[in-house]
């Protein structure tokens, strides 16, 4: 074992891994969210105008949510 300088912890050969296991297990859900936000506005892009005024949007602001990146809300 080997001791850090600064900190005085204790790092083991495991510890970085399970600090990159833990770091995937939190982004798993961000991409899943971005994918499916992606997928969201592809389909917003395909609908028709009369499909868009039953879920009152104009095509204007279809088009500009359609245009927003996956990672922006």
């Amino acid at each position: 074992m080997a001791r850090a300088a600064r900190s005085g912890r204790i790092i083991t050969a495991g510890s970085g891994l399970a600090a990159g296991r833990a770091a995937m297990a939190g982004l798993a859900p961000l991409l899943a969210m971005w994918r499916a936000r992606r997928a969201t506005r592809r389909a917003l892009a395909r609908l028709t105008p009369a499909l868009l005024a039953d879920i009152g949007l104009d095509a204007a602001a279809a088009a500009a949510e359609a245009r927003k990146p996956f990672w922006r809300v």
